[in-house]
């Protein structure tokens, strides 16, 4: 049966939509690309990126979480059928009244239950294409907490191949998922890979010195005694030149740790028309410095901001710290890197550590940087 053109698509997420960044980037590319009005279905949370907020081609129906996460297993099990009945009407809802009919539903799997049944049932109703786009496997979620030989993991199971096998068209993330649909499941999927929009770009170095002081306290946070965070000699925090009533200059340090000081300036600079100026605030982090400074006749005369040589190496990573996802592929890696270079460097255990964090905060030039992971998720 042929379908009428419509010019709508419906993007379905039963999750929060902050946290689902590839369903958004579907969303941008159906509005951009493709001309359509595109229906954004999915729970309330996160707030999505401005870009998804902003197009005046996207609009967003979001639903409320019928039971609050993190229940006791015992009380989760009780409430896990109830749960799905409550979120299978309310999608059903949303997807076959609130909407107009859109031309396809593209859904996020998983979660698979009642997802797939749902958007399956309303593709019937309103004569709409079915797409889904593979993430992962529900069951094999659903398994880490109840066990893999749990007979309601069976069941989902079951749901996840069967309503699966009914699409129209399905989406996945790797290559990998690809083959294990095509072998086991009996479905053909196209890898589409993950590709940023242009909203990501290099960070400018003022953008990185601003987000570096707002995240100042949190990295200097002395967790440790010596390391390139929490070492006393490293400079972090700000300084303020002020003048005093006897008309001499006088800095006050405020470090990351809230502690303040004073003393005299170091130094004078002299700006491009050959005026003297005087650093009048100097802003530092673990990664920047920011020099502001103002001519003899008070006016702002210069902002430089500079990274650091001996700036320890960035690594960013979230995790959501489940069994699926073997992050200790990372932190073996940070170890076996921590001994390699402890071995080029002839740092043995019989060289203080803090002996080793004062040459480098003095400015002293290793071969190899430090490491800094920043790992965001709950534990």
């Amino acid at each position: 049966m042929k379908m009428e053109k419509r010019g709508r698509a419906a993007v379905v997420v039963l999750g929060d939509l902050g946290r689902s960044p590839r369903m958004q980037y579907h969303a941008l590319s159906f509005a951009r690309q493709a001309c359509f009005e595109v229906d954004i279905v999915a729970y309330a949370g996160t707030e999505p990126h401005a870009a998804v907020l902003e197009h005046p081609s996207i609009h967003l129906h979001l639903m409320r979480q019928p039971i609050p996460p993190g229940l006791p297993r015992f009380l989760y099990l009780l409430a896990l059928p109830f749960k799905t009945i409550i979120q299978f009407a309310i999608l059903l809802w949303f997807i076959c009244v609130k909407i107009p009919s859109p031309d396809f539903f593209l859904v996020q799997n998983p979660p698979s239950v009642p997802t797939l049944i749902a958007v399956r049932w309303a593709c019937w109703i309103r004569k709409s294409a079915f797409l889904i786009d593979w993430h992962n496997f529900g069951y094999t979620l659903l398994g880490l907490t109840l066990g893999k030989l749990h007979p309601l993991v069976k069941v989902y199971y079951w749901c996840e191949k069967r309503y699966g096998k009914m699409a129209d068209g399905c989406l996945c993330v790797t290559k990998a998922m690809q083959h294990e649909l095509a072998q086991n499941w009996g479905i053909k999927a196209t890898v589409v890979y993950d590709r940023s929009p242009e909203f990501f770009h290099p960070t400018q170095l003022k953008e990185k010195h601003e987000l570096f002081c707002r995240l100042n306290k949190d990295i200097a946070n002395p967790l440790g005694i010596h390391d390139c965070c929490s070492d006393g000699d490293i400079d972090q925090g700000m300084e303020i030149v002020s003048v005093t009533e006897d008309g001499t200059s006088l800095v006050t340090r405020t470090d990351g740790a809230g502690a303040s000081y004073s003393r005299a300036p170091d130094c004078v600079a002299w700006n491009k028309q050959g005026m003297i100026t005087t650093p009048e605030r100097v802003e530092y982090t673990l990664f920047t410095n920011r020099v502001v400074a103002r001519d003899n006749q008070g006016h702002e005369d210069d902002e430089s901001i500079s990274l650091n040589e001996n700036r320890p190496a960035l690594i960013v990573s979230s995790t959501s710290w489940t069994p699926d996802e073997d992050f200790s592929i990372l932190l073996e890696a940070a170890i076996m890197y921590d001994r390699r270079v402890a071995a080029i460097l002839n740092e043995f255990d019989s060289i203080s550590e803090e002996s080793l964090w004062k040459d480098f905060t003095k400015g002293k030039q290793f071969s190899f940087p430090r490491l800094l992971f920043i790992i965001t998720g709950i534990i």
